[in-house]
């Protein structure tokens, strides 16, 4: 199936995926496993007590356009055998574990049909779906790194304690004079000639100023 009825969708698939083609390079699809006169499939669903795989008619998806079908065999495993499958997929695939890049309708076809001895759907039908969720993947790493050296190296540290040598070396800088409070002291005792040096001038031939004259 073309994902929804959208036609854009539908172009976009016959330019990667062609019906004819020998080549397929993969699309936007809903997948489905036709058993016995049944097609089973894998959708979302918030509810809790519903599960995530319904039953219909082939080909007769209400919500998606059907495209084709790809014959990926006949299996050999009894109907009774086949029914416990479903059931325990029943309990697997809970609709509330549906994710559009890692656990949708085409992974689950896939692992129905090899639960069923058979050899699971084509590459191509979920290669979009793999593709996306290398790209997501590789986007958390990055952004992971990019929080880690943020707040990490943003204090010097790189997320790591500091060694014992970095503690020492920053204690005694914290207990070292500043540079500004070095050139205040200077600039007062600058600022305290220059008063000494005036005094002199005035005094002129009555003496120079002392401590005790002070």
């Amino acid at each position: 199936y073309d994902v929804s009825q959208n036609e854009n969708i539908q172009q976009l698939n016959r330019f990667l995926a062609h019906e004819y083609s020998p080549l397929k390079l993969g699309g936007v699809f809903h997948a489905g496993v036709e058993v016995h006169g049944l097609e089973w499939s894998f959708n979302y669903s918030p509810s809790k007590t519903r599960p995530g795989i319904s039953c219909m008619a082939p080909r007769k998806h209400p919500h998606h356009h059907y495209r084709e079908t790809v014959d990926c065999g006949r299996t050999s495993i009894p109907f009774v055998e086949i029914n416990r499958i479903i059931s325990q997929m029943l309990e697997d695939y809970p609709g509330r574990d549906y994710d559009i890049l890692r656990r949708n309708c085409c992974h689950f076809a896939d692992d129905c049909l090899q639960r069923l001895g058979l050899g699971g759907v084509p590459g191509w039908v979920h290669r979009l779906a793999r593709v996306g969720a290398n790209v997501e993947n590789m986007l958390r790493a990055a952004q992971a790194m990019h929080d880690m050296v943020t707040v990490g190296c943003g204090t010097g540290t790189c997320g790591m304690e500091p060694s014992p040598e970095i503690r020492s070396a920053r204690s005694r800088r914290s207990e070292r004079p500043s540079s500004r409070g070095r050139a205040e002291r200077h600039s007062s005792r600058n600022r305290s000639a220059r008063v000494l040096v005036d005094a002199n001038r005035e005094l002129g031939v009555f003496g120079h100023m002392g401590p005790s004259d002070a």
